[in-house]
Parts: structure tokens; sequence; C-alpha cells
């Protein structure tokens, strides 16, 4: 898949009014979960839930397998891995190891 793929669906999820919606009700749950803490999106595809999450004060991270995707995301100011997510043996696990790199 190329990098224009890879874009495509990110320009869509910022505009598409469905997409609008979700991250508005995403962030009515988010604060209803009291104050931010570290999130972890899996299948995170374009980042635009980490993005809304970090805006709101939580410390989300984005895997990704793809080396591109992953590129892309940082490009658009994530904090992103490249990372096999099906590879793990817990979130806590995942998080820590990130920490470690960061």
């Amino acid at each position: 898949m190329n990098a224009e793929e890879i874009r495509k669906p990110v320009r869509l999820k910022e505009r598409h009014f469905w997409h609008r919606e979700r991250r508005v009700i995403l962030a009515r749950e988010a604060h209803r979960l009291g104050p931010p803490v570290d999130a972890l999106e899996i299948g995170a595809a374009n980042g635009v839930k980490c993005e809304m999450l970090n805006r709101l004060g939580w410390n989300a991270l984005a895997p990704y397998y793809h080396v591109t995707a992953t590129e892309i995301a940082r490009e658009r100011g994530l904090e992103a891995l490249r990372a096999d997510t099906r590879a793990l043996l817990g979130v806590s696990l995942f998080v820590r190891a990130r920490r470690r790199l960061v």
C-alpha cells in the first residue's frame, strides 16, 4: 500500500459527518471516565481518535504494523510506534515497552 492510499481515509475521517459524530461520542465518554490517562488505540488505522484523545489531555499511542502508516502518523504529530499488536501479551506490557522507548 502506498502513502497516498493511507492518507486518503485520514482526509475523509477528518471531514465526514459520521466520523465527526463518532469523535463527539468518544470525547463525551472520555470525559465521563475521569482524568486523562494513557490510551492505546489498537487498530488506529489513521490515528484520528488518538489525535482527539491527545487534545483532551490523554497520552494516546497508536501502534502501526505498516512502516509508511507509522511515518504518516508521526508526520501528523502522533506518538506512533511500529509494532505488531498481535504479538502483545497484554496492554500493560506494551505500555511499559513504549515508556522505555520514549
